[in-house]
């Protein structure tokens, strides 16, 4: 066999030997970053509305605070805060190696 040349061009192979198992790792990624997706667009959709809400109308009619029109002050808190919350949740995840392969008692699902 190991005398008998192969084909490098031939598509007659088995695919299903090609499979690798599905890394662990990857599943707990995809978790996180769908809450994290969930956060910034809960975040963006209640800023738009806060901006259209407090930002429309007669600027002289405008709250202020700190010298910046409400609406500028809210976003830019509600923005600190996602970051704040975002940053807590990521320094709380558990740690994964960088080996090629994961082991079994790395990740939590």
């Amino acid at each position: 066999m190991a005398s008998e040349k192969s084909d490098l061009r031939s598509i007659d192979y088995d695919t299903e030997a090609f499979k690798a198992k599905e890394d662990p790792r990857f599943k707990a990624c995809q978790k996180d970053m769908t809450i994290v997706e969930v956060v910034i667009l809960g975040s963006v959709l209640l800023v738009t509305f806060l901006c259209y809400l407090l930002g429309s109308g007669d600027p002289g009619a405008f709250g202020y605070f700190m010298g910046y029109p409400l609406w500028v002050s809210l976003t830019t808190t509600i923005f600190l805060v996602a970051a704040v919350l975002m940053s807590i949740f990521v320094l709380r995840q558990k740690r994964f190696s960088f080996d090629a392969k994961a082991d079994n008692s790395e990740v939590d699902y």
